[in-house]
């Protein structure tokens, strides 16, 4: 639990982070950082639900809230941080 609660906390942290000088989907992130946690814990059959990221990066961008550069970067940043804090502690 520690893992995953400090996987989120980097995930917001870097999406913070990036935000200052571009705007960053903090939605898809929201939804692609837990569904990589537990798909390093559960195993692979938790791969589907990143089909919620694809419809989270969808209406993001049908809003006009953030292009389709924002949106899919929150998505990869989420995966790519929270990846790494799983490795880092073996999950």
């Amino acid at each position: 639990m520690f893992a995953i609660a400090l996987a989120y906390l980097c995930v917001g942290t870097a999406a913070f982070a990036i935000t200052v000088g571009w705007k960053i989907s903090a939605h898809t992130a929201g939804v692609a950082g837990p569904t990589t946690a537990l798909a390093f814990v559960l195993g692979v059959w938790m791969l589907p639900p990143y089909a919620l990221s694809v419809v989270i990066i969808w209406a993001r961008v049908e809003l006009g809230a953030h292009t389709f550069g924002q949106a899919d970067a929150g998505m990869l940043v989420a995966v790519v941080v929270t990846s790494s804090v799983c490795i880092a502690f073996h999950l």
